[in-house]
């Protein structure tokens, strides 16, 4: 609430109710009216503190003055000016307490976790595809956030994997993202050691292989065709046809199909390559036919705001991977993204080689190529029977029967 800070209530303003959650969880802050951003928080055991609040950039801080027995009012108000004053010039009070007592006990310049990691993602994240990702992945990290980077342990690197062990997958990436920020501050000499190093990833991952017997696929578009979002089932057509990622579709917009040469223009990949594959006749002739009727400058427009482009197909997809599932059972577990693998492997089968399949994925090198392209047992099977010919041993000699000195056939009787 607003008031006038005065000595008298500064003593006498009522502290919050245990447990209550409202104007500052189990805090009362009680805003001074003269200083916008000065304020007394008192807690709910009825410490009181002298506190200002501001923004700085988009993110809104609280910097504490210090105790209300050390100032009194009008000291507390002055101290409250000069820091918001100095925060309207760009300078945040909290960082510069911090730089003044990392000074005294000699660690000077020596990064929290939080800015060890802030630094890595504006030098290097930034430029990941996965930067937002990573950027909201920093949270995983908050029980040591704010402890020197130097001072984190290996233990405590485990203890936040061990609070994961729920999701095996996203313990494994978490770990990784950690190794990576940790080594780049090893390298930049803002770690005397990585912590993260000898930690062993928490679980073990199975390499997913993923194909479709002709069977299977012909299910696949069975299941596509019966189902009543066309758009979003020739999204999918378009991914198991292209090979490429899901956004890649979803977000493609008509400029970057070349009709007259047969060319898909994907831009800037994952890989942050700019990547142009070839089109096939079924892919041409589907997209000709939705071009004829399109509205929208996106390919796969949102089906309620045309303006901005389709985020998922999850409505058509999850009915299909069920069909397949009729099929074989294993297939109940495919993600849309297993599609790639799909057609890397149809790629492989037919001839094609890990050099060629690298850049049609937008890959590049063919190591990554190699998670994606597998060759099915059909395939396989088909391989071996030609060794089966090859190696196989002569056809039995004829023995012709004795004849007799005319020339005649002897027969046995």
């Amino acid at each position: 609430m607003k008031t006038k800070l005065t000595e008298r209530n500064a003593d006498t303003l009522s502290a919050p109710k245990t447990g209550g959650r409202k104007s500052g969880g189990v805090n009362s802050y009680y805003r001074d009216i003269e200083v916008t951003g000065f304020a007394l928080r008192v807690g709910a055991g009825g410490a009181r503190f002298w506190i200002i609040e501001y923004t700085l950039g988009k993110r809104q801080r609280t910097y504490v003055i210090g105790k209300r027995e050390l100032y009194t009012v009008a000291a507390a108000r002055t101290k409250a000016k000069e820091l918001l004053g100095g925060v309207a010039q760009g300078i945040d009070p909290a960082e510069s307490r911090r730089e003044a007592v990392a000074a005294q006990t000699g660690r000077e310049g020596a990064p929290t976790f939080r800015e060890l990691y802030d630094k890595w993602l504006a030098e290097v994240g930034i430029h990941k595809k996965s930067a937002s990702h990573d950027r909201s992945s920093r949270k995983k990290f908050a029980n040591f956030e704010n402890k020197r980077a130097r001072e984190i342990t290996s233990g405590q690197i485990e203890a936040v994997l061990a609070g994961l062990r729920d999701t095996p997958i996203a313990a494994n990436r978490a770990l990784a993202l950690i190794k990576t920020v940790c080594r780049w501050g090893e390298r930049k000499h803002h770690l005397e050691s990585d912590p993260a190093k000898g930690i062993e990833r928490p679980h073990k991952e199975n390499q997913r292989e993923w194909y479709l017997s002709r069977t299977e696929l012909d299910e696949l578009y069975y299941a596509l065709d019966a189902h009543e979002d066309k758009v979003g089932a020739n999204a999918i057509k378009l991914l198991v046809w292209t090979g490429a990622r899901l956004r890649e579709v979803l977000h493609a917009k008509w400029h970057q199909f070349d009709f007259e040469r047969g060319r898909f223009s994907k831009g800037e990949t994952k890989s942050g390559s700019k990547v142009t594959i070839p089109l096939d006749a079924p892919a041409l002739d589907l997209l000709r036919e939705m071009k004829r009727t399109a509205t929208s400058e996106w390919v796969f427009p949102s089906r309620t705001k045309p303006t901005v482009p389709r985020w998922d197909v999850d409505n058509v997809w999850h009915p299909v991977r069920k069909a397949l599932a009729a099929v074989r059972a294993e297939l109940g577990d495919m993600h849309i993204h297993d599609l790639r693998h799909v057609y890397a492997t149809a790629l492989l089968v037919s001839g094609a080689s890990e050099a060629s399949i690298a850049p049609l994925l937008g890959h590049k090198s063919t190591a990554m190529t190699k998670r994606y392209a597998h060759t099915s047992p059909d395939y396989l099977a088909a391989e071996r029977a030609k060794l089966t010919r090859a190696l196989a041993p002569p056809a039995p000699k004829r023995i012709a029967p004795p004849t007799s000195k005319r020339g005649r056939k002897v027969v046995a009787r």
